[in-house]
């Protein structure tokens, strides 16, 4: 997962990215990285690179 830095002034602005990490493929989201963690972990957005079950719907607290 990445910024995409088009205004250094406007961090609000960033729209994240993320790359496929041995491959090509991009995903761009035009929202802020707060944003885009919530939708991900509720699951009202996919990100196809991802793996098709995460996150889990039944999490597991393991402590170190």
């Amino acid at each position: 997962m990445f910024w995409h830095r088009i205004d250094p002034d406007t961090p609000d602005t960033w729209p994240v990215l993320v790359k496929e990490p041995r491959g090509e493929e991009w995903s761009r989201f035009e929202v802020g990285v707060c944003e885009f963690l919530a939708d991900v972990l509720t699951r009202r957005v996919t990100v196809s690179v991802f793996p098709e079950r995460f996150p889990s719907m039944d999490p597991v607290f393991e402590p170190y």
